[in-house]
This record gives C-alpha cells, sequence and structure tokens, in this order.
C-alpha cells in the first residue's frame, strides 16, 4: 500500500509542478484576442471596454512597445482584468474594416472602445506603461488624464 502512494505521488508530483509552472508563465502574459466580433461579444458579456493595438511586423515602435510596455506587470494586470485585450496585424487584410473604422494612420496604434462599440480614446505612436496605463484606466473607470 505504502510502495502504490509513493509511487502515484512521484507520477503525480511532475504534473502538479508543471501545472502550477503553466499557470505562473500565462499569469505574466497579455490574453490577447484576434478576432474583433469575438472580442466585441465578450466585452459586452463582461462590461469591460476593447483596448485595441494595431501593430505590424516590420515597425520598430511597434516592437518596442511589444519588448517594454506589453510586459510591463502593471500593464497585463490591467489589460488582463479590467479589459478585452485585441491586438490585430495592420497588414493583415482580414482587419482591414476595423482598421479603416479606427481610422488608423499609422502604427502602432492604440485605441479603446466602450461598450457601445465606439473608440473612446486612441493614440498613434508608442507609449510608455505609465501612457498606456493613464490610456486604459481612462476607457475602464474615466479616471487618468488623456494628453
Amino acid at each position: 500500500m505504502i510502495r502504490l502512494v509513493f509511487r502515484a505521488s512521484v507520477v503525480v508530483a511532475p504534473w502538479i509542478v508543471l501545472g502550477v509552472l503553466s499557470a505562473a508563465a500565462s499569469a505574466g502574459e497579455v490574453r490577447w484576442r484576434g478576432d474583433y466580433g469575438q472580442a466585441r461579444s465578450e466585452a459586452v458579456r463582461l462590461g469591460r471596454p476593447i483596448v485595441i493595438v494595431v501593430a505590424s511586423e516590420h515597425c520598430g515602435w511597434c516592437r518596442r512597445l511589444e519588448r517594454t510596455t506589453l510586459r510591463d506587470q502593471g500593464v497585463i494586470r490591467l489589460l488582463n482584468d479590467s479589459t478585452v485585450p485585441l491586438k490585430i496585424d495592420a497588414d493583415d487584410p482580414a482587419h482591414a474594416a476595423v482598421i479603416e473604422a479606427l481610422r488608423v494612420e499609422g502604427v502602432p496604434t492604440i485605441a479603446t472602445l466602450g461598450l457601445d462599440g465606439r473608440v473612446r480614446s486612441s493614440h498613434a505612436g508608442y507609449l510608455d506603461p505609465t501612457g498606456f496605463m493613464r490610456l486604459v484606466r481612462h476607457a475602464v473607470d474615466g479616471s487618468g488624464e488623456l494628453r
């Protein structure tokens, strides 16, 4: 009997460890959506604004936004806990209607949409974590100054 318990704990332990590591890794990343229609439905269901990041693979400022701002733990928590984050590729023709509706003129562009689907704010260009959180907080609860 003791032997079976020991073997079971040896077999189960790696799965427990992997599960804990997986949960910790996913807590440190933005849970991006990739489809506007699904993001819109989810936003209405949850009562949260949508934060859209429009970027391009060949954009240096987009890469900087990815490496810095979008890896900041405060930004990640704010996006995951209070919004429905949507990332779209400016070069993907499937997103042309959303890009046109947002009047994107350059990348990166960060836009926030209210529950009614209307644009509440839009910013073209790089934002550091503080500026990004200010923009998002304004969409979430009306706080923060838009500059």
